[in-house]
């Protein structure tokens, strides 16, 4: 386990701001976006489809596609460097080692032609020089740690033969392999049945108390946050509006956005009530795409508390408390 200040940040993002280009020319898929990461803590960052969360987590690691994409300007500081300024080697010595990445499907991410044992080997062969022997016994207990049952067998196997649940608890071996000490999970249980799902999510909450990981958790949904973050920061059109930690977010949110998000999870203590009020609440319109012309507020078309204010200036973040923060004009008729 890494000894961390817990009251200094781990990992710092500041005014990130990311391009892409395509027919219609370039924009910006995230803008001025900031967040800081702090050691053992789990970081949710949420929002439908197209807030740009994905393009968050990829930027930190520095996998953006170019020349489509193209990490315009900013800062992403982990253990005192800018990764924006790493050298090709630093940065492969930082991915996978340092700071790992779960992706939303794991086969796509894993070798269709290679054993389960020998992917997850090479990470420690590469990261750690260490032998093959060694490689194979800590990938042994990994896989314990992951609940892989019979892990031997499993050494020899390949991902076709495993279930999806069984192949997202290799991705979330593999990234922890080396110890990280950040763990970016990109949407980890999205294509996994529910039951799965939680057994994953409480996985990766176990595994966090054991190593002491810090996590990232990218999602669309907030039903799996809150038995799991400790922060939760919520885009919308590539920007931030609004972060706190979790109770303040769900008890008390001061972001329209955030509310319609919240009001559309089903609720425990209204599944036995018929009152009509009580039915989920669907937001009208959708994400807005990175090439739509914008002045003022980006989620104003949608808004039920839109002012004229909104729709001709960019709302700055207000601060609720010292623990919460919300890019609203209106944030306060928001009780």
């Amino acid at each position: 386990m890494n000894n961390q200040n817990i009251n200094q940040p781990i990992l710092s993002i500041k005014n990130l701001r990311v391009i892409f280009s395509g027919e219609f020319g370039k924009a910006a898929a995230i803008n001025d976006v900031s967040f800081d990461l702090f050691p053992k803590e789990t970081l949710a960052v949420v929002g439908e489809s197209g807030c740009g969360k994905t393009v968050t987590a990829l930027s930190i690691l520095r996998l953006i596609q170019s020349p489509q994409g193209e990490i315009e300007k900013g800062l992403i500081e982990f253990d005192g460097k800018n990764i924006l300024k790493l050298d090709t080697r630093s940065l492969y010595r930082l991915r996978g080692n340092k700071i790992s990445m779960i992706f939303q499907e794991p086969m796509t991410s894993l070798n269709p032609v290679l054993t389960i044992g020998r992917q997850l080997t090479e990470v420690l062969v590469f990261h750690q020089h260490v032998s093959e022997n060694e490689a194979k016994d800590k990938t042994i207990e990994m896989l314990k740690l992951v609940q892989i049952p019979d892990p031997k067998t499993c050494l020899h196997q390949y991902p076709h033969h495993l279930s999806g649940g069984m192949r997202q608890r290799i991705m979330i071996a593999m990234a922890l392999l080396c110890d990280p000490q950040v763990l970016i999970a990109d949407e980890p249980t999205t294509a996994l049945d529910v039951t799965i799902q939680a057994q994953i999510l409480d996985l990766m909450l176990e595994i966090q108390q054991k190593l002491g990981t810090a996590i990232i958790l990218i999602t669309h949904d907030l039903a799996v946050v809150a038995n799991i973050a400790d922060r939760v920061v919520v885009m919308y059109a590539g920007k931030i509006v609004e972060e706190g930690n979790v109770k303040e977010i769900y008890d008390n949110p001061r972001h329209p956005y955030t509310q319609g998000l919240l009001k559309s999870l089903p609720r425990l203590d209204h599944l036995n009530n018929h009152n009509k009020e009580m039915r989920l609440t669907e937001m009208s319109g959708l994400v807005p795409s990175i090439y739509t012309q914008r002045i003022g507020c980006s989620f104003a078309p949608r808004c039920s508390y839109v002012t004229e204010q909104c729709r001709i200036k960019e709302p700055s973040f207000k601060t609720i408390n010292k623990e919460h923060r919300t890019a609203c004009f209106e944030w306060e008729k928001m009780k």
